[in-house]
């Protein structure tokens, strides 16, 4: 059996002008996923960006992650910091 999950929200779109490291994007938005416009690499690496969006869950900036890449803009969906402490696992 398959589950559609109905999501109606929508993600808070920033498209924010300044450029900063993926790093301190992480810190300003916690807990939340983040779409960035790279707008610098190192050897293929994502190192800075401008936040084109964020929300809670990654499924919900899909569309516009695609839209960017339509326009050939090379785009990084990443995570904020937790807030939270997260499992460890031991082996």
């Amino acid at each position: 059996m398959v589950q559609v999950l109905n999501k109606s929200s929508e993600p808070q779109v920033i498209n924010a002008q300044e450029e900063r490291s993926l790093a301190e994007w992480q810190q300003l938005y916690p807990d939340l996923w983040l779409l960035l416009e790279v707008t610098e690499e190192d050897e293929g690496e994502p190192q800075k960006g401008r936040l084109i969006a964020v929300d809670p869950d990654d499924i919900t900036l899909v569309p516009l992650w695609q839209e960017y890449g339509r326009q050939g803009k090379i785009t990084a969906m990443i995570h904020g910091i937790y807030a939270e402490p997260g499992p460890t696992v031991v082996a």
